[in-house]
């Protein structure tokens, strides 16, 4: 039985049986003293230990409560620099690699995690190499060799027609508002890439195992 369910009955069963005692009945009915003619010495002694012991029994119930209680944390990391991301490309599914400034923001963002002391229970990651070394770097920054979880869930947003694309030139294309809304908005969509695309997912090697239906022309 956990140390907060005990040290609950413990102090439930004592209000409710001995609640109209006096403290001093209280630990005479505890320890049995009034059925025993000890000295005051040996009466003074006991009665330090039973306050001992409840004080242990009230740190032990509060230290486990806020041990249970605890506010849990949940860390979201974005990768770090990609090779498109530094060519200003639309990347979505594609598949692309960090640089090597997005190698040390990665190892920095490590850092900054290891500052927290935290006891990371599980590590998530998409399909996508720019945030499996991402978090792989982090992992090695904090000495911590969990397996991580990987889930396509978490793949970048597709771009349609947009994957390749220069960013700047697509902005003079249609107008920043009309890619801001392309980047952030939740039902403007662009244009679905062709499936014969080396670039749509279902010609990606890392997307293989996700079911063909699963896989988006855009979103």
């Amino acid at each position: 039985i956990g140390v907060p369910h005990f040290s609950s009955i413990f102090f439930v069963c004592l209000y409710h049986k001995y609640r109209s005692l006096k403290i001093e009945q209280l630990f005479d009915v505890f320890l049995g003293i009034e059925e025993q003619d000890d000295t005051k010495m040996v009466r003074a002694t006991r009665k330090r230990l039973v306050i001992f012991f409840i004080i242990i029994l009230f740190i032990l119930s509060l230290l486990s409560v806020i041990k249970i209680y605890q506010m849990p944390n949940l860390i979201l990391v974005r990768h770090g620099q990609s090779e498109w991301n530094l060519k200003k490309r639309f990347t979505g599914w594609v598949d692309v690699d960090l640089t090597g400034q997005g190698k040390l923001e990665a190892c920095k963002s490590g850092e900054k995690i290891k500052e927290l002391d935290l006891d990371i229970d599980y590590f998530f990651s998409s399909f996508q190499l720019r945030a499996i070394n991402t978090l792989k770097l982090i992992q090695d920054t904090l000495r911590d060799r969990k397996e991580p979880l990987k889930a396509w869930q978490l793949n970048e947003r597709h771009y349609g027609a947009l994957t390749g694309l220069n960013k700047d030139e697509m902005k003079k294309k249609f107008g920043e508002n009309k890619i801001h809304e392309f980047r952030r908005s939740w039902s403007v969509k662009p244009e679905p890439l062709n499936k014969n695309n080396p670039y749509h997912p279902l010609n990606i090697e890392a997307y293989k195992e996700i079911p063909k239906d699963k896989i988006p022309d855009t979103e």
